[in-house]
């Protein structure tokens, strides 16, 4: 889709059936709802629904286009220094930082946009970036949980 943050919210309607023949009043849904297990929390995930009837646990989203050059469009890296998070201040919290955003997955599904806190939670004391971040992408593969592969991770001596 090109967008962040769309699972896991609400089941979200289409305006197709996805793969499979459906009658008139049928529609597909996509992306989990809040009370779904971690596996169905991921935009491929699919499931059917009849038009008439409403769902708790699905929704819809309104979007738009927007043409190229667009200023809302921007890079989310963090090649700008104002962009990198506050409390990050030597050189090798700095590349952790730029080596994480838009790079790194911080859960199973492959989510890659991270809130600036959080990159400064893993990325904070580092004294070598990318056993930092090999650790923490080791811990998510092991358990799923990112604030336990954040702990793992920056633990005194630990992936240093």
């Amino acid at each position: 889709y090109g967008l962040y943050d769309m699972s896991g919210n609400v089941w979200e309607w289409m305006s197709d059936c996805g793969d499979r023949q459906c009658g008139a009043n049928t529609r597909s849904l996509r992306g989990g709802g809040w009370i779904n297990q971690a596996e169905d929390l991921r935009i491929a995930k699919r499931n059917h629904g009849d038009i008439n009837k409403g769902f708790w646990e699905s929704g819809f989203r309104l979007a738009r286009s927007l043409p190229d050059g667009d200023p809302v469009l921007r890079d989310t890296s963090l090649a700008a220094v104002d962009e990198a998070p506050k409390g990050l201040n030597s050189q090798n919290e700095l590349a952790c930082a730029s080596m994480v955003q838009g790079k790194v997955a911080w859960n199973r599904a492959g989510n890659t946009n991270w809130q600036p806190v959080t990159i400064e939670r893993l990325c904070r004391g580092t004294n070598n970036p990318s056993a930092r971040i090999g650790c923490f992408e080791a811990s998510i593969q092991a358990h799923d949980q990112w604030a336990l592969a954040i702990n793992e991770c920056t633990a005194a001596g630990r992936a240093e």
